[in-house]
This record gives C-alpha cells, structure tokens and sequence, in this order.
C-alpha cells in the first residue's frame, strides 16, 4: 500500500510517501480502507506519536482522524462487519491513516474492552493519548 511515513523525529519535512505492507488486524481490530484522513498540527511533537511504553516505533504513520470502510475484520469483532463505512480516532500510539489501508481497535468505551489499558491515565499523567473510537456514518433511510 501507499503511506507516509517517518523514519526520525521531527515536523512535515521527514515525511516520505512510500510502499509499506497492509496491516493484519489482531483480535479486536478491524482493518479500513482509507476514505479520508486529518493530522493533527502539534501530533508529530508528542512523544505518543514516536513511542509506545518508552520504546521507538518508528517508522510511523501520522494522521489519526479518519473514515473509511471496513475491509477486514478480526476475531472478537461482533460490531462491524465488511463494507461498513466508518469514521473514527486512531490513539496516538499507533499507526495513523495516512495511508491505504489502516488496522484500528474497534473498542468504544476505552481501551480495556480490547486489553489495552491507557498507561497515561493510570500513571495520573495528563492524557494526551486518545482512546480509539469508531462510529458508523448514519445511513439515511
């Protein structure tokens, strides 16, 4: 598939557009196929955006809002099935939806439900990271 990515820390100029494999959803996740997707200005600053528990993650993948439609579904998935069109928030941590296609937990209550506890929250830390949330679009009947 096609993304940007980055491969160091830093703003819009370490961002490259290249080929990257397609994401397998692990249990609780679906993967979409990208209709649109937002970055958030300050996203490439935060320490979230580079690293998950204190360990690089780079290459990354920005752009964290995103709707699109559900290509393929993991085990555990019982909301949404494929073709759904969908839109959501990617948590920081994780790949983002500059790109074709992108793998999202599809819990909507918080992390827990899917077995990713937030370590921000728990440590009393401000939240920076955002839990993942994916919302059908109303269909007009």
């Amino acid at each position: 598939m096609t993304t940007l990515r980055a491969h160091r820390r830093g703003g819009p100029e370490v961002l490259v557009v290249e080929r990257a494999p397609v994401p397998l959803p692990a249990p609780g996740e679906v993967v979409l196929a990208v209709h649109a997707a937002a970055i958030t200005f300050d996203e490439l600053t935060w320490d979230e955006t580079w690293t998950r528990d204190g360990v690089n993650r780079t290459p990354v993948i920005p752009s964290h809002e995103v709707s699109g439609v559900v290509s393929e579904t993991a085990s555990g998935v019982t909301d949404y099935k494929p073709g759904d069109e969908v839109y959501g928030l990617i948590s920081f941590d994780r790949d983002g939806a500059a790109a074709d296609f992108v793998g999202i937990v599809t819990c909507l209550r918080g992390c827990a439900a899917a077995g990713r506890a937030d370590s921000a929250a728990s440590s009393g830390r401000p939240r920076r990271r955002a839990p993942p949330r994916l919302r059908r679009w109303p269909v007009a009947r």
